[in-house]
């Protein structure tokens, strides 16, 4: 392979192997060489390969504050983001697989939806003052909410009859058999609520028959 070729593979991001005259490369090859290395170091950036995520807003985000979910890292899938399907679902603010939308909170903005078990975003932020912090979150579904009340509950071992799947110390609120109940924090359910199996239990044992229940 001549020089012309070495550069060319490089380019290209191929792995190649300088060719050698008698053990030796003389000065025109050294060359070519240096040239070569600057075409996969240019290939390289132009590719802007990045092993870490930086900051969308170009400096960390200091804490405690609030942090605009839209603003995750840069760094592209797998770095700032996991998003499972392709494309932005919500055609707004940035081009990514991350699905944003145009929200209808007083003053506009964004808000990430769309979002399925498994994915995830990261945030690059600076900690002013060391502590323990508590992280609030604002979220929200397409779904009808309202008042219900406390129909019937369940113990810790009540097993769906629909489903066949485990629902402890399940509360149920409205017709259909919703509840809230213990039950995976990252998993799908099939319309209830799944708590953690602590705060179940508590429900369960402190919300009478009839108590209010309210759904946002």
């Amino acid at each position: 392979m001549g020089w012309d070729g070495l550069a060319s593979r490089w380019r290209g991001g191929s792995s190649a192997v300088a060719p050698v005259e008698n053990g030796m490369i003389g000065k025109h090859g050294r060359n070519r060489v240096f040239q070569a290395v600057n075409f996969a170091i240019e290939a390289l950036e132009g590719r802007k390969l990045l092993t870490a995520s930086t900051p969308f807003l170009a400096a960390p985000i200091n804490v405690p504050s609030t942090i605009q979910a839209e603003n995750f890292d840069e760094g592209g899938a797998g770095v700032g983001y996991v998003d499972l399907s392709a494309g932005n679902t919500g055609a707004k603010y940035r081009s990514t697989d991350v699905d944003i939308e145009s929200t209808s909170d007083t003053g506009g903005g964004y808000d990430v939806g769309w979002v399925q078990p498994g994915e995830w975003l990261q945030y690059t932020i600076n900690v002013q003052t060391s502590g323990s912090y508590t992280l609030d979150s604002r979220v929200a579904w397409p779904g009808q909410g309202g008042t219900f009340h406390v129909e019937w509950k369940a113990g810790p071992t009540y097993v769906s009859n629909i489903y066949n799947e485990p629902m402890p110390w399940a509360t149920f609120f409205a017709t259909g058999g919703i509840a809230f109940h213990g039950g995976s924090l990252t998993a799908w359910s099939h319309g209830c609520v799944h708590l953690t199996d602590q705060n179940a239990h508590f429900y369960n044992e402190h919300l009478p028959i009839g108590a209010e229940v309210v759904v946002f």
